[in-house]
């Protein structure tokens, strides 16, 4: 096997990881905006921004890396588009402190440039949902199995014996797919050679006990509580599965964003020189498809169905990534690292088109003709025959968030608490899209970061 060093003076492992990371960083930069109009996303910075501290979703107290910039940010007070421009590019500053702590403290370049390709290949609406825990989880996953790769061996010293048993208490505060992404990890290195089980029992050992615990402790009507209980039912639609929505969205997948990746999977167990790793990850990204299947049914968003294959292909990256020191026909396999990094580039830009109409429409309302009047959007909904859609809490976030980007007061698309009374003065037949003051039922905190305006709000038609 090569060692570390000698991997460490390939290109290959010394600037690619660099090359891809910037390239999402970039985008990152590029689409700030984009971002933001992602329902979580919105929902995530106007809560930090509303009540001038850390927003944690579902307890998930793991993404304090990540929020460290944004409300530094907040309390120092700085613009709202300043704002927007950290949040967007907080994440691919996380992501490569995990990549330069693996190639230059825990000297493993392979997990360096898994961390970047994780990140990259296969992704597409999923940029544009960049809060979500499942993103730094898989990263964080990787500086697991670099910890492994630098410490599994020593036994001697309680230190480096604590150090993946800490990384994998952080991925267990990220998002509960660390039962899967952990435990992948944990059998991978054995299978290395990177530690013995004894090591590897307590990190397996915690991530399951800490699992089932959250399972039973799940705060009835959560959205982790509703996913368990929906995988937990799951059981009887099994002899119909090739019906539901979620299987449709992958057979969909796999013959274009996720093509990439399924020729790494074949490259892994054709070229990987190891069977007892092509089987694992085989079988491993094969129970976790079934298992995302079986928790998402009926399908969802693209982002979020994006989202919920992402530790399979995770598996795939990095089983592929850890491969390449003793594959053959290496450089061919590098080739199909950075032809899947550019085909993202490609899926990204298409899936932030909706989202780059969206800022359009926003900034012909906020400076067409009477720019200096609080605006509202109406539009037709998607609803046949329907007048009226209510309580849109995402948009009513994002707009806020956008229109002080845009100019010195939150011209949004708010309206008023009483939809009926509009819909008599517009006639009962006028289609608009209804928007609530406090959206979420959410009382606005901090109006003089907002600054929103006293004055009445016009009714504005799309451009």
């Amino acid at each position: 096997m090569q060692g570390r060093n000698t991997l460490m003076d390939h290109w290959i492992f010394r600037y690619l990881p660099w090359a891809i990371l910037l390239t999402h960083a970039w985008l990152a930069l590029t689409f700030a905006q984009e971002r933001i109009l992602n329902t979580d996303c919105s929902y995530q910075l106007f809560s930090s921004v509303n009540d001038r501290s850390f927003f944690f979703q579902e307890s998930r107290y793991g993404m304090l890396p990540t929020q460290i910039p944004v409300v530094l940010g907040i309390l120092l007070q700085w613009p709202m588009k300043w704002l927007v421009i950290i949040y967007s590019v907080s994440f691919p500053l996380v992501y490569g402190l995990i990549i330069w702590l693996n190639q230059r403290v825990l000297h493993a370049p392979e997990a360096a440039l898994a961390t970047a390709a994780t990140l990259m290949l296969g992704w597409g609406s999923t940029f544009f949902h960049c809060t979500t825990e499942t993103h730094l989880l898989l990263a964080a996953s990787v500086l697991l199995y670099g910890t492994y790769q630098a410490f599994g061996r020593d036994t001697s010293s309680l230190v480096h014996q604590a150090v993946p048993l800490m990384v994998s208490l952080w991925c267990l505060s990220i998002h509960p797919n660390a039962l899967f992404t952990v435990g992948f990890v944990a059998v991978l290195a054995w299978l290395r050679g990177l530690a013995s089980a004894r090591t590897l029992l307590p990190a397996v050992g915690l991530v399951v006990a800490y699992t089932l615990a959250a399972m039973l402790m799940a705060e009835k009507g959560s959205y982790d509580a509703d996913k368990y209980q929906t995988l937990l039912g799951g059981l009887g639609r099994i002899p119909h599965i090739t019906d539901l929505a979620a299987v449709w969205f992958l057979k969909e997948w796999v013959g274009g964003q996720y093509l990439v990746p399924l020729i790494m999977a074949g490259v892994v167990i054709i070229f990987g020189r190891s069977w007892r790793v092509a089987a694992f990850m085989t079988v491993s990204v094969l129970v976790f498809v079934l298992i995302t299947i079986l928790t998402f049914p009926d399908g969802d968003s693209l982002a979020m169905m994006e989202k919920s294959y992402l530790p399979a292909l995770f598996m795939i990256v990095l089983a592929f990534c850890t491969a390449l020191p003793r594959m053959r026909f290496r450089r061919m396999a590098i080739v199909l690292v950075c032809v899947g990094a550019i085909h993202s580039v490609y899926t990204i830009q298409e899936a932030g088109l909706p989202y780059s109409r969206r800022l359009e429409i926003m900034r012909a309302l906020i400076d067409g003709p009477g720019g200096h009047t609080a605006k509202m959007i109406i539009r037709e909904t998607p609803y046949k025959d329907t007048p009226l859609v209510l309580n849109n809490w995402a948009l009513s976030m994002d707009a806020m968030i956008m229109s002080r980007c845009m100019g010195p007061i939150a011209r949004t698309i708010f309206m008023d608490d009483a939809p009926d009374r509009w819909l008599v003065e517009r006639g009962g037949n006028f289609p608009f899209l209804y928007t609530s003051w406090n959206p979420n039922g959410m009382q606005i905190e901090n109006r003089a970061y907002f600054n929103l305006p006293d004055e009445p709000y016009a009714l504005v038609g799309l451009p």
